[in-house]
């Protein structure tokens, strides 16, 4: 296994963070989740998956909930959307995520 220095992993500079959240573009699926692929967001996608099967506060339209972070596949990431949200977006989105109790970094 190669080992590296924070810094140089960080290949989109500060693409990924915004004031502690990891923002992430994703597509609603349904009305019950947004899909984000992996492909997508710059390499972002990739710092959110060591939080996986975690809660996580996110960030959407000013509204802010906690949900539960999961994969899909191996392919994209899925964050299931609360009830009082639910069909009231659609198309691609931008959320903002982060660990509860802390921000993320490091």
């Amino acid at each position: 296994m190669v080992s590296t220095e924070q810094g140089f992993l960080s290949i989109t500079g500060g693409k990924c963070w915004d004031n502690g959240w990891l923002a992430l573009v994703g597509k609603v699926h349904g009305v019950s989740q947004v899909y984000i692929p992996l492909a997508l967001n710059h390499g972002c996608s990739i710092i959110a998956r060591k939080w996986l099967g975690q809660y996580v506060e996110v960030m959407l339209n000013g509204s802010t909930f906690t949900a539960t972070l999961r994969a899909k596949k191996k392919t994209a990431l899925v964050v299931p959307l609360p009830w009082g949200l639910r069909g009231t977006v659609g198309g691609f989105v931008t959320l903002k995520i982060r660990p509860i109790g802390g921000d993320g970094h490091g």
